[in-house]
């Protein structure tokens, strides 16, 4: 039994610890423009442009921006793990298990795309995980 890491395992891995460390950023920096108003009176408004953390701006709903690249990456790492290939395996199971990887890849893409369109240029931090998610499917063969 081989207990060697394969460059698609290696990439994987390294995409879901890219991954923590984006959620980290938009979780402790602040990075999401807003404007806040600063006085009540009907007639008249005033606003302070700031910016918020992700919790601050979206609270329990930014949830969802954290843990789901984490648990997308995880499910890539393990396709990884599970695909590669031993001489007595059955390309069936390992194309099944290969696909989760480009299935995870085109969730992270669109992913992503939504992220972008929703918080704007904050989002730009999971592009480097979604190019190494994508890498790794291409790399897991």
């Amino acid at each position: 039994m081989s207990t060697s890491i394969n460059r698609s395992i290696l990439i994987a891995v390294v995409a879901h610890i890219s991954t923590v460390l984006s959620a980290i950023i938009l979780i402790l920096i602040p990075t999401i423009n807003t404007v806040l108003n600063t006085t009540s009176q009907p007639q008249f408004s005033q606003g302070v442009s700031s910016k918020l953390t992700l919790f601050e701006a979206y609270g329990t709903d930014a949830f969802f921006i954290v843990i789901l690249p984490w648990v997308i990456t995880l499910v890539t790492t393990i396709s990884c793990m599970m695909g590669r290939s031993t001489k007595d395996d059955k390309k069936q199971i390992l194309w099944r298990w290969r696909s989760y990887s480009w299935a995870s890849t085109a969730i992270m893409i669109i992913f992503l795309g939504l992220l972008w369109s929703s918080i704007g240029a904050p989002s730009i931090v999971y592009v480097i995980p979604t190019i190494l998610v994508a890498a790794a499917a291409v790399i897991n063969k």
